[in-house]
C-alpha cells in the first residue's frame, strides 16, 4: 500500500517506475500544482540531472498527448527586443496566419523600447514565469497556468531553452496541469553550453527536451545528437526573405568597408574583429570598420574601450543599433563574422544577398557553411590574423570576390525559397509519427569536430578558473604574511614599551608606595569572597613565602 506521509524526497529516491507510480498518486489526490509546488520547495529551480530523468519519466508515462486539429498556438519568449530570436518569431507569425491558426504569444516581459511590432492579428498576453525561490511560488504555478488555460491554445511553443527555470516549470506546468502538447525551439547548439562552461545546463537541458513532444533545432548536427538522446528533434533553419530589391553579385569592391554587425556579445567576440582591422589596415591603411548592433551596457562600455585604445581607432566606426541594416549592407564591401558560436545566423545571409562576399570564424555544422560553394571564406577560430589575410585577398583579387559575390547570392536565394508553410503544416499534423533520421557519418563527424572544439574552450575556462583562484590564493597567503609580520611587529613594539615603563624609576617607587594599600585591598576582597578561614590561610602561606 502507499505510504501517504512519505515525502518527495522518499519518493524521488525510489526506483523510476515505483516513483512515476507514487508521483502519479500524489498528483491524482492532491492536483498536480501542489505536486508541482512540493516538487519546486523540495530541489528549487536546479534538479539533479537524476531527478529531471525521474520527472521526464512521470511526465512521459502518465501524460502522453496525442496529435490533435491545431486551431490556436501559444508562442513564448521572454522579450521581443532587437534580436535573432525575436526575428524567427516575427517571421513565423505570417506562416500560422496563413495556415489558419490563430497566434497568442506569451511573455514575462511588458512592452519596452526597441521592439519588434506585433501584427494586429497576434494577441499578446502577459504570464509569470514561476520561480521556486519565491514565498508565492504555489500561487505564480496557479496563475501561469490559469492564464494559458485561458486562452484555449492546442499546442504551447517555447522559444526560450536557455534559461532552466523556465524550461522546467513551464514544460511541467504546460504537461501536467494544462495537458497540451508542448514545442520547443533550440536557438543555439546543442554543446553551448559545454562550450561556456555550464556544465549543469547542458546535462539539465539536455534532460528536459526529453518532456517537449518536438523540439526544432538549426542544423542536422544537432538533430543527429539530440535524437541520440531520445528527443524528437527536427531541422528547420531560421526562415529568410530576400530584400525588397533586385538583388545581383557584385563584380568588384567598390571600396574597403567590413561590416560587422551583430549583437554586442562576448560570444560574438566584437574584440577579434577590432584586432583584425588593425592587421588589414597595415596592407590596405584606408580600410575601414563599421561596428552595428548593441547589447549588454556593461560589455558595450568595454568594446568601446577597445576601439578607443585601438592603433587602428581611426578607422572604426562604432554605429549602435539600428533596424534599417540595408543601409549598411549597401555600405559593405566585406562581411566579418567572428563569432564563437552560432545557431543559424541569418545576417550571413543578408550580406550575401546584398552580394558582399564573408569571412566567419569556422562553425563547420553552421547549414549554410556545409553548403557547398557558399561564398563564405572559412577561418580557423579565435585568428584575427588570418581572418585579416582573407579579407585582403577577397579585396585585392577581383576573380575571387566575383565568386564568392556570385555563390553568396545563390545561397541566399537558396535558404530564401525554403518551404516553411509545407513543413509546419507537416509538423503539426504528424509530429507524433516522425520517420528516424538516417545516420549521416559526414554530420556524424561535424557534430563530433564541434564538440572537441568545445570541450577544449570549457576545458581552458577550467584552466582559467583554476589560475585565478591559484591567484587568489597567494595573494591572500601573502596579505595573511604581511598582517602577521606587521602583527609581531607591533607586538614587539609593545613588549618594548612596557619593558621601558615597568623598568622606570616611576613605576617602581608607585608599586612600592602602594604595596600595603593594595595587600590589605586584596585581603578584604578575599575575605568577602572566601571567609574568615581561607583569608587567615592565604595571609599565612605569604608570610611564609616573605622569610623562606
Amino acid at each position: 500500500m502507499p505510504d501517504p506521509s512519505r515525502s518527495i524526497v522518499d519518493i524521488l529516491n525510489l526506483s523510476t517506475d515505483k516513483c512515476t507510480a507514487e508521483l502519479k498518486r500524489r498528483s491524482d489526490e492532491s492536483g498536480e500544482l501542489e505536486l508541482l509546488a512540493e516538487l519546486g520547495k523540495t530541489f528549487g529551480n536546479a534538479p539533479t540531472p537524476a531527478i529531471i530523468a525521474k520527472l521526464v519519466n512521470f511526465v512521459k508515462t502518465c501524460y502522453p498527448q496525442a496529435p490533435r486539429p491545431i486551431r490556436t498556438i501559444g508562442i513564448y519568449y521572454f522579450h521581443m527586443t532587437i534580436g535573432g530570436v525575436q526575428r524567427v518569431i516575427t517571421s513565423q507569425f505570417p506562416i500560422f496566419k496563413e495556415l489558419g491558426i490563430k497566434i497568442v504569444f506569451f511573455t514575462d516581459a511588458h512592452p519596452e523600447p526597441n521592439e519588434y511590432p506585433l501584427p494586429d492579428y497576434v494577441k499578446r498576453v502577459w504570464i509569470p514565469i514561476p520561480d521556486a525561490t519565491k514565498p508565492d511560488f504555489r500561487e505564480q504555478l496557479a496563475e501561469c497556468a490559469e492564464i494559458i488555460k485561458a486562452e484555449n491554445v492546442d499546442v504551447f511553443y517555447n522559444h526560450h531553452c536557455s534559461s532552466i527555470t523556465h524550461l522546467l516549470w513551464l514544460s511541467l506546468v504546460i504537461k501536467t496541469a494544462i495537458k497540451i502538447p508542448y514545442f520547443a525551439h533550440y536557438h543555439s547548439v546543442a554543446s553551448f553550453n559545454i562550450a561556456v562552461n555550464r556544465n549543469y545546463q547542458y546535462l539539465a537541458t539536455a534532460g528536459l527536451l526529453k518532456m517537449v513532444e518536438l523540439c526544432l533545432v538549426m542544423s542536422r548536427a544537432d538533430q543527429l545528437y539530440f535524437s541520440g538522446c531520445e528527443i524528437n528533434a527536427v531541422y528547420m533553419p531560421n526562415q529568410y526573405y530576400l530584400p525588397d530589391i533586385k538583388i545581383f553579385p557584385k563584380k568588384q569592391a567598390t571600396g574597403h568597408t567590413v561590416l560587422f554587425l551583430a549583437r554586442i556579445d562576448p560570444n560574438k567576440r566584437p574584440e577579434d574583429a577590432v584586432k583584425t582591422i588593425e592587421y588589414v589596415t597595415e596592407v590596405i591603411p584606408d580600410a575601414k570598420l563599421l561596428i552595428v548592433g548593441s547589447g549588454w551596457e556593461k560589455y558595450e562600455n568595454i568594446v568601446k574601450e577597445v576601439v578607443s585604445n585601438s592603433k587602428a581607432a581611426a578607422n572604426i566606426e562604432y554605429c549602435g543599433p539600428t533596424m534599417n541594416v540595408a543601409d549598411y549592407y549597401h555600405r559593405a564591401d566585406v562581411f566579418l563574422s567572428t563569432s564563437k558560436i552560432e545557431g543559424f545566423p541569418v545576417t550571413l545571409l543578408e550580406a550575401q544577398a546584398f552580394g558582399v562576399p564573408v569571412v566567419c570564424y569556422d562553425m563547420p555544422y553552421l547549414e549554410i557553411i556545409r553548403r557547398p560553394d557558399n561564398g563564405i571564406i572559412t577561418v580557423p577560430q579565435e585568428a584575427p590574423a588570418a581572418a585579416a589575410e582573407a579579407i585582403v585577398k577577397v579585396l585585392t583579387e577581383p576573380e575571387l570576390y566575383r565568386t564568392k559575390s556570385q555563390n553568396g547570392v545563390a545561397t541566399a536565394k537558396h535558404f530564401a525559397e525554403y518551404n516553411f508553410k509545407e513543413q509546419w503544416q507537416q509538423l503539426l499534423a504528424n509530429w507524433s509519427s516522425l520517420s528516424k533520421i538516417e545516420s549521416d557519418p559526414e554530420t556524424l563527424k561535424i557534430f563530433l569536430r564541434t564538440l572537441h572544439q568545445h570541450l577544449y574552450w570549457n576545458n581552458a575556462e577550467n584552466q582559467n578558473q583554476l589560475k585565478k583562484l591559484k591567484s587568489d590564493l597567494f595573494r591572500a597567503k601573502q596579505e595573511y604574511q604581511r598582517n602577521a609580520a606587521s602583527t609581531s611587529n607591533e607586538i614587539k613594539k609593545l613588549k618594548s614599551k612596557y619593558k621601558r615603563v615597568t623598568n622606570g624609576f616611576s613605576y617602581r617607587l608607585g608599586r612600592t608606595l602602594t604595596w600595603i594599600p593594595r595587600k590589605i585591598r586584596g585581603g578584604v576582597r578575599c575575605l568577602k569572597q572566601h571567609g574568615v578561614a581561607y583569608t587567615c590561610k592565604r595571609i599565612f602561606q605569604k608570610i611564609g613565602i616573605l622569610f623562606k
